[in-house]
């Protein structure tokens, strides 16, 4: 196993071929982008409080704060937060499987077709034109997908969850108080969105064939599509 413990400004190129990297950042900021061949680029710089460990083993690439190795996110949330900082920047082979964990730092994901798994409490997630399974899990950050397909799983408590000229094969989206938009490209995405009290908004094609069936407590639907028939029912 080969290991660094960063506490400034480094940049590791690790030749072996990575097939899996793990990313727990507390504070900062995280970009996880492709890059080429087989091996990875690690670029850290800003760190504050609290040193950030690298380690290759085996294929997986892991880089974070060492007190999140094994620890709840939600453990840390205000609790010397701002003695552990810094920006991470990871470049992968396209077909790495990526786990990225964050407390308060923001994270992008671009270009990843391995599938990625996303953690955050409240730091923004944005995923760009990835790929595979797609699982993100946030409590108040807002989440963004930009062009994203595969099957994509999104839940929040009071971030939004926003997908943006995606090709999914199925987007389960579940929400508390946050807002769900969806701008989808393919007629034929599988859907189950939910929502307690946020708004809940669904781009399709013009030409799509679906069956639609929403359910409302309290709230208002409204439809752009005239061959579609709004039923109110009791209850």
């Amino acid at each position: 196993m080969a290991e660094w413990i960063v506490a400034g400004d480094t940049v590791i190129d690790i030749t072996d071929p990575v097939t899996a990297a793990d990313v727990r950042i507390v504070q900062g900021h995280v970009d996880v982008v492709t890059g080429s061949g087989d091996g990875a680029r690690v670029e850290i710089s800003n760190v504050a409080g609290s040193p950030v460990h690298v380690r290759m083993e085996d294929g997986l690439l892991w880089v974070g704060h060492e007190e999140l190795r094994l620890a709840n996110l939600l453990d840390w949330v205000g609790f010397g937060m701002r003695k552990r900082r810094a920006t991470v920047s990871v470049s992968l082979p396209a077909a790495t499987k990526v786990n990225v964990s964050v407390v308060t730092a923001d994270a992008v994901l671009a270009g990843i077709a391995g599938g990625v798994d996303v953690n955050g409490v409240s730091g923004d997630i944005v995923l760009d034109e990835t790929s595979g399974d797609v699982r993100v899990r946030s409590v108040s950050g807002d989440v963004e997908g930009r062009a994203v397909s595969g099957e994509v799983q999104l839940k929040s408590v009071s971030g939004s969850l926003t997908v943006i000229n995606g090709a999914p094969e199925r987007v389960r989206a579940q929400s508390v108080s946050g807002d769900v938009i969806l701008d989808l490209q393919r007629s034929d995405t599988l859907l189950d969105l939910s929502t307690v009290s946020g708004d809940l908004t669904l781009r399709l094609p013009n030409d799509a064939d679906v069956d639609v069936d929403v359910i409302s407590t309290s709230g208002r639907l409204v439809s752009s599509f005239e061959e579609l028939a709004v039923d109110h029912r009791p209850g």
